[in-house]
């Protein structure tokens, strides 16, 4: 028995001891890739990929882009390889970018690769550029060592607050499911810095609109928990509230089945005054008044935002989806078809503390 024991620990010492080790002196490692609409049949493809070199002080990175056009994705990549006189490696890509004038055309043939690779993770982010992915990518930012590391940090750290949570995984979800459509972060280029400039919307996989960075808050409580957000509340026509969400809970009610559906929204949100510039926070009554247009305000531009979908003929939320869940009888066709007309009412339970008030 332990003959056989050592024998097969020898076996895999063997095994191991073939398999060709990547010194990451030798190879580009490709973070970030970027996809730019040239004409019908040719897509231009960039990578942002890290050289190490060694030295007596240590390892250094450089960053430099490549870019190529071909008719496909695999066709840019063996151009890159071409252009790279070190291997390309793929197993590090945190991002992938598309330029907007792309995604009006559809991105799921480019996204399917990615999808098929092993050595690409579900996690990594996706996001909708407001022109060519090739500038973003090859612009100098004094903020962040990589353009990489800018980004990973820059949509890490938004859905943590305001933005919604949004991954390779979840799209492809949202993609294949029946009653829901993908959205994605939608970014643009402002000098040496990157900013969010709000949420990509797609119908299957093409993009048709998009929501400002503004409203993401509101499209954030419809679709999930909220744990940590800002939203700034006009109380007066020039006075105005900012709000700290502390939790918040969303549940859906839909009933009618597809033919005659009735959704109901309920929204539990706490939060507290952050900063209260001239108004009175030393009574009860006026963090009633608070809750109550708190509320109010809420309410109508949730209920316009569902509304605006409605119009438009996609379901972001994935009311259709949660539609299928509570109705056995549900049937893809008649909700595309009934679900532009359907009644919405959106609930809001506000609940204001007083911690965290500046006056």
């Amino acid at each position: 028995m332990r003959k056989k024991g050592l024998s097969l620990l020898l076996c895999i010492i063997t095994l191991a001891a073939c398999v060709p080790p990547h010194i990451i002196e030798d190879i580009q490692m490709v973070e970030v890739i970027g996809y730019d609409y040239v004409n019908p049949h040719i897509v231009q493809v960039t990578a942002s990929a890290s050289t190490y070199q060694g030295g007596e002080a240590g390892t250094t990175v450089h960053n430099e882009t490549l870019t190529t056009q071909a008719h496909t994705s695999k066709d840019n990549r063996r151009a890159m390889q071409g252009l790279s006189p070190k291997p390309i490696q793929s197993g590090k890509i945190k991002t992938v970018l598309y330029e907007d004038k792309l995604a009006k055309r559809g991105i799921f043939s480019y996204m399917d690769s990615l999808n098929r690779d092993a050595t690409v993770g579900k996690l990594l982010y996706l996001a909708v550029t407001d022109g060519k992915t090739q500038s973003l990518l090859a612009g100098n930012y004094p903020i962040s060592t990589s353009v990489s590391k800018y980004l990973s940090d820059l949509f890490e750290q938004n859905m943590k607050g305001n933005f919604p949570e949004v991954n390779l995984h979840s799209f492809l979800y949202a993609y294949h499911a029946k009653g829901m459509d993908p959205f994605l972060p939608y970014i643009e280029q402002k000098g040496d810095k990157i900013q969010i400039k709000g949420l990509a919307l797609f119908k299957n996989d093409h993009y048709v609109d998009s929501l400002s960075f503004k409203d993401c808050f509101i499209f954030k409580i419809l679709n999930e928990k909220v744990k940590l957000g800002l939203y700034e509340l006009r109380v007066k026509p020039n006075q105005f509230l900012d709000i700290e969400a502390i939790g918040s809970k969303v549940a859906y009610h839909i009933t009618g089945g597809s033919t005659h559906p009735t959704i109901r929204i309920r929204i539990k949100l706490q939060g507290m005054v952050n900063e209260a510039p001239q108004f009175n926070l030393q009574s009860e009554d006026s963090y009633k008044r608070i809750e109550k247009k708190l509320t109010q305000d809420l309410e109508k531009k949730t209920q316009q935002m569902i509304k605006r979908f409605q119009r438009e003929g996609i379901d972001p939320l994935g009311l259709g989806d949660q539609a299928k869940s509570q109705n056995r009888h549900w049937n893809e066709q008649q909700w595309k078809d009934n679900y532009p007309h359907a009644e919405v009412h959106v609930n809001i339970d506000t609940q204001i503390k007083e911690t965290g008030i500046k006056e």
